[in-house]
């Protein structure tokens, strides 16, 4: 028999995290499709991309991937998740149960840029924002720095279109950027794919196996909201370069062939639109591949 103990004191914490901060009604229930919040909150909403940093032999970061969810359960749609599997944790092994290869050209190219896993697995970054003087964000400040970016309005909506062929594994994705305001400075548009569920082997040091005692190797682990790619690059197309007035609304369209390794109907397309700069992300969005 094996199961998972979850520790009072880590729900204490989650708890005593999430209750000091007093301008929250949560959950932030979604009310009805393109709204998520308690009653006020307008349309289009703020959507904040959370990037998990993560490995299948990090034995801690199955604590980040916790955490990710029960952000999702009190913001909903406001939090738009991707797990980036990269560093010397998300090496695969020769041989024996974690030869699996979660990596992508991606991960690494952000992870070599922002530098998460030299940093020490698990943290993640929360919209690429600087907070308390970082980008690189331990798991447990990733509620305040959401909780932060949600008092603010969302400057631009995105909404992403998909048109998937089954049969070819074609994919057509239409991605409108709208511009609630003005902006000055030059923005980038970054098109991923996730997939999410894919079961396979975790390393976790809070695992209990009572058949074997100091067992931290869980088979059937479900990761979550996995990075398998972009659609566009690395770091995107620039979308604005000196500059776009509110109300304009830009739209970009793109063709991809979905590997025929990953599950579409576990599979979604993530746009976003950063500052290319910072890297600052101003907005996302999240659609599934087949609805």
């Amino acid at each position: 028999m094996r199961f998972k103990i979850i520790k009072f004191y880590a729900i204490t914490f989650a708890v005593l995290v999430f209750s000091a901060c007093d301008t929250i009604d949560k959950p932030y229930l979604e009310e009805n499709s393109g709204k998520c919040g308690n009653g006020s909150l307008s349309i289009p909403i703020r959507k904040i991309l959370l990037e998990d940093y993560t490995g299948h032999t990090c034995g801690n970061c199955p604590r980040a991937a916790e955490q990710t969810e029960l952000l999702i359960e009190t913001y909903c749609d406001h939090i738009i998740p991707v797990a980036v599997h990269a560093g010397f944790f998300a090496e695969p092994y020769v041989s024996g149960k974690y030869t699996y290869d979660f990596r992508t050209t991606t991960g690494y190219a952000w992870d070599g840029f922002f530098g998460n896993a030299s940093a020490g697995l698990p943290n993640g970054m929360v919209n690429r924002i600087e907070y308390n003087g970082t980008k690189i964000l331990a798991y447990e400040s990733w509620a305040a720095a959401v909780e932060q970016l949600l008092k603010e309005p969302p400057k631009i909506n995105i909404k992403i279109e998909n048109n998937f062929s089954q049969g070819t594994r074609d994919l057509k994705t239409s991605v409108d950027i709208s511009f609630l305001k003005s902006a000055s400075e030059e923005l980038k548009l970054s098109v991923l794919i996730v997939e999410d569920s894919i079961i396979n082997w975790q390393k976790d040091y809070e695992y209990v196996d009572l058949e074997n005692p100091g067992n931290t190797d869980i088979e059937n682990y479900v990761h979550r909201h996995v990075l398998r790619g972009t659609i566009n690059g690395d770091w995107g197309d620039t979308i604005v370069e000196d500059g776009v007035e509110q109300g304009k609304t830009i739209n970009k369209s793109f063709t991809y062939v979905l590997n025929p390794e990953w599950l579409a109907e576990n599979c979604s397309v993530i746009a976003f639109v950063y500052q290319d700069n910072t890297k600052e992300v101003i907005q996302a969005d999240v659609s599934k591949l087949i609805e």
